[in-house]
């Protein structure tokens, strides 16, 4: 049916176990497991019902229609959303506006006395998926805020997420829900006194406090929004005069040139006013990201100093007993280096040990006596070493064939 919004349900319309869910329902004790059965039936399409709208808004008669499937209406829906309510699946919207203690103790004792047929209900699963769904989404315009990402007005981020949340109370009950669970606080500008939110910073995981410097950033933002705009419309207006000037020209109109192109540079000095208005805000909002970081810097040593402290009270130490320990551990770490520098040596006891001085003259005292016992040079002639006279080296040859000969004669 037409009726029925285009998505995947847990059943099929047309099975006819689907088809008796649409039959009255009997009271539980009569058959309880057929009443468990229908009721989570029904409970799980109203929440794909809901997701499916983008909406977190319960009416009956609405719904009533929506689940119509030809001639048969889902006559269990009243019981079920009864049910749901006692579940607190199902809430009135004073129920989450109200904030006293005593408003949440009474919200059982009104779920029985809810007219679920008159009355507009909320259907609180919804709203917490719809808040992780806008959460995600925040998280993708970080870089479309230089370092102050986390601040945004409300009626901007209601304009931003129209494709994710369909109606204003809805994403109104889905703001709330953020502020009750820490996630965003709220504040207002200083010019407009527009609703500005704050969402916790991803890095530093802290949401403190909305300061005048929240409100500063929203306001600068906008004036240069403002300021861009103008300067869009002032470039539009800059192109048309620069063509009038051109057909001027051609119409040899100089006079009516002149006026024009006069015109255009006086919005062309407008614009650089305006360009230049919008570079100092921009510096305005660095400035504001860089004390905002040097503050987190300066409170992160604070929390370190006090932890610190906190320590040493527990413990019992004073600033003199850490002095005297860090001597202590000093002492202790010289002993060390000593003990490690003898131990990565050659170690020798004390009585083994000889002095260098000793070592010095001993060898000298051997290098003396090697020199006494060196033989005497001897005082006979060494024999010459000129080349021997031929005569003799003649009757030397004649010697050795003698006694060649002699040899071979005994032989």
């Amino acid at each position: 049916m037409s009726s029925l919004p285009p998505i995947k349900w847990h059943h099929k319309w047309d099975d006819p176990s689907t088809r008796r869910m649409f039959a009255y329902l009997k009271p539980r004790n009569i058959d309880p497991l057929h009443y468990d059965k229908t009721v989570i039936f029904w409970s799980q399409c109203i929440t794909k019902y809901c997701e499916f709208t983008k909406s977190c808004i319960i009416d009956f008669t609405e719904l009533r229609q929506k689940f119509r499937r030809d001639d048969l209406l889902p006559s269990p829906l009243e019981t079920v959303m009864i049910e749901m309510c006692k579940k607190g699946e199902l809430k009135t919207k004073e129920e989450l506006t109200e904030k006293s203690w005593i408003s949440w103790s009474l919200s059982f004792v009104r779920s029985n006395n809810i007219n679920v047929k008159t009355q507009l209900l909320i259907h609180t699963p919804t709203i917490a998926k719809l808040a992780r769904q806008l959460q995600n989404y925040h998280k993708e315009l970080d870089e479309e805020y230089d370092g102050t990402h986390e601040i945004i007005g409300y009626n901007e981020l209601r304009s931003k997420t129209q494709h994710i949340i369909k109606d204003e109370l809805s994403f109104e009950l889905v703001v709330q829900h953020l502020v009750k669970c820490g996630e965003i606080l709220e504040g207002q500008s200083n010019n407009s006194k527009e609703r500005v939110l704050k969402f916790k910073d991803q890095k530093s995981n802290s949401l403190d406090k909305f300061t005048e410097a929240d409100a500063s950033v929203h306001d600068i933002r906008c004036a240069m929004r403002s300021i861009e705009s103008e300067i869009l419309k002032l470039e539009d207006r800059e192109v048309q005069l620069k063509e009038s000037a051109k057909q001027a020209i051609l119409d040899k109109n100089y006079t009516k040139a002149k006026n024009i192109i006069l015109k255009k540079k006086l919005i062309e000095k407008e614009m650089d006013n305006k360009n230049s208005h919008f570079q100092q805000l921009s510096t305005m909002l660095a400035k504001i990201f860089e004390s905002r970081q040097t503050a987190e810097i300066l409170n992160a040593y604070k929390l370190g100093n006090e932890t610190f402290k906190d320590v040493l009270d527990r413990e019992g130490l004073t600033s003199d007993d850490i002095g005297k320990t860090i001597d202590s551990v000093r002492g202790n770490l010289d002993d060390f280096n000593k003990i490690n520098e003898a131990i990565s040596g050659d170690f020798i006891p004390q009585n083994q040990r000889i002095n260098d001085e000793e070592i010095e003259k001993e060898l000298n005292e051997m290098m003396e006596a090697d020199y006494s016992v060196l033989p005497e040079v001897p005082s006979f002639e060494l024999p010459s070493t000129s080349p021997i006279p031929s005569s003799q080296f003649a009757n030397l040859t004649d010697s050795l064939e003698l006694r060649m000969k002699r040899l071979r004669t005994q032989d």
